[in-house]
């Protein structure tokens, strides 16, 4: 906008002209204001976004798992659990170690041994 003033002002206009460049300048810097406000409005709808999506994923998660026994366990497409156990805590699949079950991650360890894993899962299913 300034280099436009500056152009204009050596040019020789009439006072006409010169009563609409000053109005549109007055437009100008009110729709500056606008952008501005606008911008502000979009950058919280976009934290609000966030937020809600964080809400969302961690409503899906809780309803994707069931808590049994101090591990989690997931239903597969039939409706059934499947034969894995997941972590309590970062929600991945653990694998059998020694009679336990371990997350690879933060290496929490099942209350549980492995061969009690066929009878948990019949529980389970039988429960629903």
């Amino acid at each position: 906008m300034s280099n436009f003033m500056e152009i204009l002002s050596g040019i020789p206009i009439n006072s006409v002209l010169r009563e609409r460049i000053e109005l549109l300048k007055e437009i100008y810097v009110l729709k500056e204001k606008e952008i501005d406000e606008l911008r502000k409005k979009l950058t919280q709808s976009e934290k609000e976004r966030e937020h809600l999506l964080k809400q969302l994923t961690e409503q899906s998660e809780t309803k994707q798992f069931v808590e049994y026994l101090g591990a989690y366990f997931k239903k597969n497409h039939k409706g059934e659990f499947e034969q894995v156990v997941y972590c309590p805590k970062c929600k991945l699949s653990t694998f059998d170690a020694i009679n336990a079950f371990n997350c690879p991650e933060c290496h929490w360890r099942s209350p549980f041994e492995s061969y009690e894993l066929p009878k948990i899962i019949k529980e389970l299913n039988d429960s629903q």
